[in-house]
């Protein structure tokens, strides 16, 4: 799985948001919920992060909206 297919879930399921973080699976805000998806590993998580984030981000929160449109 990477990251398109977990943008395609979210969509599908409604989200407007989708949480990426090492420690946890990845989680989808459903009507103001969070939602968890499958388990992942931290290793996974790390491996979708670095698709559209890389070193010069950092530890700061990241976003991007559904036409690619990104944001720190």
């Amino acid at each position: 799985m990477d990251i398109s297919d977990l943008l395609k879930i979210a969509l599908n399921a409604g989200a407007s948001d989708l949480h990426l973080s090492a420690e946890l699976p990845p989680l989808l805000r459903i009507d103001g919920a969070m939602q968890p998806t499958a388990p992942f590993a931290q290793s996974q998580v790390h491996s979708l992060i670095y698709v559209i984030m890389n070193d010069k981000h950092g530890s700061k929160s990241y976003s991007t909206d559904w036409a690619g449109n990104s944001q720190c």
